[in-house]
């Protein structure tokens, strides 16, 4: 619960208190029944479902005497409980060939004051786009968890994690969170979709997915108020996450990583160390991270309870393992802007999630502007941000993960807030560009045997060999008067009289591979327009007409 100071002189009022803060995330995956949760490599990839059970009812703005649950300025807060909420899933998210391999229901909510416990049941259904399929299941948690105390903080695990609000030694309150294997679901809708036909797997799992029957409380203990003159936010929680991950044949080859961990960072920055994998050369990480309980706006450069009353950076930074502690590169997308005000940081718990679907280089917003937030549209009291981390396409990233690395560091700065990580999901392409499974160059070629599925940017084994080897044909793949790799399939001309084309002297600056003057891909071939040389340096293609009519393709080193 956050404080806003309304005047000068402050009466404080006694509230609840923490004597445990649960767990970090890491360093290990995550285990469940004796298997790490871990996959690869192979052909896979997650998708992260997630809605809010809370809902914003009352519009009031915050001033002394307004009713619990008002709103502060640039800060909405929730103040209803939802019966249900629903996930609408497309071909945008996943493939329509992904098959579920494994998938976890994860709820997160208050524990009510007037009844102290958690409840380990929700439902789940699943209705299909064309309404053919309609699975539901009574998900039950394999125990009943007990919000952990200083005194006895129990069993914390991936099923149950929990932290009891205490005051004088008695639980007043809390919060908690299940996560349940639900993959026997989802193989019961890839079956209903085989014998109804589907022309894929990944037909079957489109449409909406509705949790309900959690026990949601929106006591006022939770919720936004004045009290003499002192503002406090809500800190009130309810929503659900479905984690999925999946097998494809559209997909880059990639190891996926699960790691839990629910705890409780207020005015503080946590190292969260991550281990278990190995990275490849010029690594892409694609990374979900679930927070609990943030506010938009309320970031704030010093407080006298931070420590030291400088207040650390709201937001995500990530560090290699072999990389020093000051280069540290901040996470931010257009979902969770960087700020520069008079001090920086990332507008990351706002109740605004950023995804990626599985062709996507470009992330999309859930929840509405950062900019401009809107109460209608927040996920409230929720965040599952995904960030790309490519270390081929940025440079810092580069500079960051090295090839053999088998650790990285995230640190979480909550600044003025209070928020509650749960769980982090970790993906590493495992192919090199041009290999099978790996992403095509960028001149849409891959390695030698192999084409590039242009739609879906990957490398494939073709189905039929191309066996014309006619060499007066110049747009052939064999052609041999092209200079260039057996599967160079640019047939592009340029003018002879584009002045020093071709040239490689050392007076023309060096460009990226691909590109003019830079090495050729390790295929040998160059991007559109261009020839991979025998110096293997991309120069650009002169055509010069045979007495036969013909043309031939020369490259001029």
């Amino acid at each position: 619960m956050k404080k806003f100071f309304l005047l000068i002189l402050v009466i404080f009022s006694v509230l609840p208190a923490f004597a445990y803060d649960g767990t970090t995330i890491g360093s290990e995956v995550s285990e469940l029944n004796g298997k790490k949760l871990q996959w690869g490599a192979g052909q896979f990839d997650y998708f992260v479902m997630f809605k809010s059970l809370m809902a914003n009812t009352n519009r009031e703005t915050c001033t002394d005497g307004s009713a619990v649950g008002c709103d502060y300025s640039d800060n909405p807060e929730p103040d209803t409980c939802l019966e249900s909420s629903t996930f609408e899933l497309t071909n945008r998210h996943i493939p329509d060939d992904a098959y579920i391999e494994a998938a976890y229901l994860v709820w997160t909510v208050s524990v009510d004051p007037n009844n102290i416990h958690t409840d380990n049941t929700a439902t789940l259904n699943f209705t299909s786009d064309d309404g053919r399929i309609n699975e539901t299941v009574n998900v039950t948690a394999p125990r009943i968890g007990t919000a952990g105390t200083d005194a006895n903080p129990g069993k914390q695990d991936f099923t149950f994690e929990g932290i009891a609000i205490e005051s004088d030694g008695t639980v007043e309150g809390g919060y908690y969170t299940y996560r349940v294997d639900v993959t026997d679901f989802f193989r019961m809708i890839h079956n209903d979709g085989r014998n109804l036909g589907y022309a894929s797997d990944g037909f079957s799992l489109y449409g909406k997915y509705t949790v309900s029957d959690i026990d949601c409380t929106d006591n006022q203990l939770y919720l936004s108020k004045i009290i003499d003159y002192v503002g406090y936010s809500g800190s009130v929680m309810g929503g659900w996450s479905l984690i999925t991950v999946y097998r494809s044949t559209r997909v880059t080859q990639k190891m996926v990583y699960l790691y839990n961990g629910f705890g409780r960072f207020c005015k503080q920055e946590v190292n969260i160390g991550i281990s278990g994998f190995e990275f490849p050369d010029k690594p892409k990480i694609k990374m979900t991270f679930a927070v609990n309980e943030g506010d938009p706006g309320i970031a704030v450069a010093t407080d006298n309870d931070c420590p030291d009353g400088v207040c650390p950076p709201e937001g995500l930074r990530a560090k290699g393992e072999k990389t020093p502690e000051d280069s540290e590169v901040f996470l931010f997308n257009s979902c969770n802007p960087a700020v520069n005000k008079n001090y920086s940081y990332t507008e990351m718990y706002n109740g605004i999630s950023s995804f990626y679907g599985w062709d996507d280089q470009i992330e999309t917003c859930i929840g509405g502007d950062p900019n401009a937030p809107n109460p209608d549209t927040l996920e409230y009291t929720m965040d599952v941000d995904t960030f790309l981390l490519d270390a081929e396409a940025n440079e810092f990233f580069n500079e960051q993960f090295r090839k053999g690395d088998t650790s990285m560091t995230i640190k979480v700065g909550a600044n003025g807030d209070c928020v509650y990580p749960n769980f982090l999901i970790v993906s590493v392409d495992t192919q090199k560009r041009g290999e099978a499974g790996g992403e095509c160059y960028e001149n849409g070629t891959c390695n030698e045997g192999l084409e590039c599925d242009i739609g879906h940017n990957i490398c494939i084994e073709p189905e039929t060999d191309d066996t014309d080897t006619d060499i007066s044909d110049t747009g052939s793949d064999d052609d041999t008067s092209d200079t260039g790799s057996g599967n160079d399939t640019d047939s592009g001309t340029t003018d002879p009289d584009d002045g020093n084309a071709g040239s490689s002297d050392s007076s023309h600056e060096k460009g990226n591979m691909g590109e003019l003057n830079g090495e050729c891909y390790p295929n040998g071939t160059c991007n559109e327009g261009l020839a991979c040389s025998k110096n293997n340096v991309c120069t650009k293609l002169l055509v010069l007409k045979n007495s036969g009519g013909g043309c031939s393709l020369l490259t001029v080193d």
